[in-house]
């Protein structure tokens, strides 16, 4: 199972001209969460201007509307894969090309990240934090030791 999900895998890497695994370096990835709070700062500025100036309410309704958003997106992220899928079956209502099916996913992806962090600006949730803390609670939970080390701040929560 697991070899034929593998070929899986590098089938659909080598159509759409990815590599499913790629190690990144440290800097890649600190340069990366400074990008999640400055996405922060801009979505919360450009949350303003959807409403025409003025700060979002922060009440049920508004929650509600940032979940469905953050659904509908994810909903997106698979609509694109299916066109994918329906590309390699040579099956109709598939994408066009890998190029074209990439793009799709990859915009829809950016979607999903952005939806993602308003609904974590709703709760006051810091990204980065959160997802360091859930990974090393994942490998402690199953014996492994890749783990990041956390803010101090973080720690005493």
């Amino acid at each position: 199972m697991l070899l034929a999900r593998n070929k899986s895998l590098r089938k659909v890497s080598r159509i759409v001209g990815i590599h499913p695994i790629r190690q990144r370096n440290l800097r890649q990835w600190r340069l990366q969460m400074n990008f999640l709070k400055l996405l922060r700062k801009k979505a919360t500025t450009r949350g303003q201007q959807f409403h025409n100036g003025n700060a979002p309410v922060y009440n049920l309704e508004e929650l509600l509307f940032r979940s469905t958003e953050l659904g509908g997106e994810t909903g997106e992220v698979l609509e694109a894969i299916k066109k994918l899928a329906r590309m390699m079956r040579g099956m109709k209502g598939g994408a066009k090309d890998a190029a074209e099916a990439k793009k799709a996913i990859e915009e829809e992806i950016a979607d999903v990240l952005i939806s993602l962090d308003r609904v974590a600006e709703f709760f006051d949730i810091d990204i980065e934090e959160a997802t360091k803390k859930k990974f090393n609670k994942t490998s402690k939970q199953k014996g492994l030791t890749i783990r990041f080390k956390l803010d101090k701040k973080t720690k005493n929560k």
